[in-house]
């Protein structure tokens, strides 16, 4: 290995620990820091483990089961069939289903009830329960080309994950940066713009 590639290696990692001390940082002041409690996790724990777990598209070091079965999804005749959840939807519902334990970890476990944080009623952001149907529709593919209603796939600020080259989908993480407390309740844009970064209407 050269000495222009180890350099490399280097400025890349130093990037990532800065990404990581940044949004550590901003999630220790937020509601999804769940260290609260005192437990034997840190805020990063709760959802990603120092050394690779699972993988998940957009979650890396992904800590934390997923139960992929017994949502019921939004349908309506003018948005496609979604047969099954994808990461980018399933990794925030980890913990926003109101199923499982919210300190339950893959690598390291705390005893955090679901009533110790999801003090919500179902339906509620913090406690969307399985029953999706009346949710924005999620692991949906976005418009390709000119649609009308939509703003042009490629003009598109928010990050849409995609999982096969050209094909686009709307997740939960599409609209809410879990790291980033900016704007209210995790948005990518302002409560009041965040609609027209996709709908033209």
């Amino acid at each position: 290995m050269t000495e222009r590639d180890k350099m490399k290696k280097i400025i890349v990692a130093l990037s990532f620990a800065a990404v990581a001390s940044v949004a550590s940082a901003q999630v220790a002041s937020s509601p999804h820091n769940l260290a609260w409690a005192g437990g034997p996790l840190s805020v990063c724990q709760y959802c990603h483990a120092p050394h690779h777990v699972s993988t998940y598209a957009g979650a890396p070091l992904w800590n934390r089961t997923i139960d992929a079965t017994g949502f019921t999804i939004y349908s309506t005749p003018g948005v496609p069939a979604v047969a099954n959840l994808n990461a980018g939807s399933l990794t925030c519902l980890s913990c926003h289903d109101n199923r499982q334990n919210m300190g339950a970890t893959i690598q390291g476990t705390q005893d955090l009830s679901i009533g110790d944080i999801a003090t919500y009623a179902v339906g509620t952001t913090a406690n969307l329960g399985v029953d999706l149907s009346n949710d924005h529709p999620v692991s949906i593919l976005y418009p390709i080309g000119v649609t009308p209603g939509f703003v042009l796939d490629t003009a598109v600020a928010l990050p849409l994950p995609e999982y096969s080259v050209g094909v686009k989908t709307v997740e939960c993480s599409s609209c809410h940066d879990p790291h980033d407390i900016t704007n209210a309740m995790f948005l990518r844009a302002a409560p009041d713009a965040i609609c027209s970064e996709c709908h033209t209407k």
